[in-house]
């Protein structure tokens, strides 16, 4: 009984951080000024935490850490059908806002995305192209495909304790990639290379999986220690203080959007430990039901939610007060409606 307690205290604690990694991506499409600024956060929370639960079931499997077909494809059908519905209503949008004029482009846009290529093409007009946020599925796919083998590769130098060795090595070499793009975008090309390199790009991505791994694998091996709750507390509020911290820097423009990149993994990181303890004041205000709920279908809600606020821009334009509320509402209304059409056609 104790464990399974502790299995949905833990749950419960990922859920909301989920939920609350989507409201982020959320307000970045449909606000404005810091309510916008925490899209990228959000996104290395998606991939850190998606590290973090895969190494948790690996060490479960003991050891059966490779993907069959099997599983690869039944991942995909978790997701393809909303996906597909999302970008073929993309399509027939553009095409009638925007005419025939572009017909040629829009049909490439909507062949990369069917086969979910858009995160492998450095070119925004295709990363971003009709549903734009999956580009992170495109991604994800890759990671979740290689994520056995990293697993097994954090699993060796851990059980040979060199841990602290692969970490080290995978933050220089992650560092010296960052700067030396970003010196060549300065002397060569513009800066949306760079963000494609160190944002989009799905091998670079890597890192994240990584440190969602190390980061299991380091609590794995303290979370039966009784910590003081002076400690979990102080965690709480300084990975939360980070948070804001680095949002604020970013909408202030102190720090650069490139180094913004590169240092949203450190909160993102620190929060996720502290969600897995829940101790702290803040970890407990957003683990509550609501953000449970928005957690446990976090994944169509993301899929949703840019073409509905494309669609309500449209109609109301963003400087409609409650323009987030309302696109929220229908996003959770459609969703429901979807899951009811599947339950059906599954019987």
């Amino acid at each position: 009984m104790k464990q399974v307690a502790a299995y949905e205290h833990t749950h419960n604690g990922l859920q909301a951080l989920r939920g609350l990694a989507f409201l982020f991506i959320f307000l970045s499409h449909s606000a404005k000024g810091v309510l916008a600024s925490g899209g990228p956060l959000a996104v290395n929370i998606f991939f850190i935490l998606s590290g973090f639960c895969l190494a948790m079931k690996y060490d479960r499997l003991k050891g059966e850490t490779l993907i069959t077909k099997e599983q690869f494809a039944r991942k995909i059908r978790s997701f393809y059908s909303l996906y597909f519905v999302t970008i073929s209503f993309m399509l027939l949008y553009r095409i009638i806002i925007e005419g025939n004029t572009r017909l040629s482009l829009w049909l490439k846009f909507y062949v990369i995305d069917v086969f979910l290529i858009q995160a492998w093409i450095p070119h925004k007009y295709f990363y971003l192209s009709l549903n734009a946020p999956c580009w992170y599925l495109s991604a994800w796919l890759f990671l979740y495909f290689i994520s056995g083998t990293v697993f097994r590769i954090v699993d060796y130098y851990w059980q040979k304790n060199l841990k602290y060795y692969i970490c080290g090595v995978m933050l220089l070499i992650q560092i010296i990639i960052s700067y030396s793009v970003l010196h060549f975008v300065k002397v060569n090309i513009s800066d949306n290379f760079f963000k494609y390199i160190t944002y989009i790009f799905p091998i670079y991505r890597v890192f994240d999986l990584f440190y969602g791994m190390v980061l299991w694998k380091y609590i794995s091996t303290i979370k039966d220690k009784n910590f003081d709750n002076r400690i979990l507390f102080s965690l709480d509020i300084i990975a939360f203080g980070l948070l804001i911290l680095v949002l604020i820097l970013k909408v202030k423009n102190i720090i650069p959007r490139t180094l913004y990149y590169d240092i949203v993994w450190i909160p993102a990181t620190l929060f996720l430990i502290s969600v897995f303890y829940l101790q702290g004041p803040v970890c407990r205000i957003i683990t509550n039901p609501i953000s449970i709920f928005v957690g446990d279908n976090s994944s169509n809600y993301f899929i949703l939610h840019y073409p509905i606020i494309i669609l309500m821009e449209s109609f109301l334009g963003k400087s409609v007060k409650a323009f987030p509320i309302i696109c929220l509402v229908i996003i959770i209304g459609f969703n429901y409606i979807y899951n009811i059409f599947k339950r059906r056609l599954e019987l």
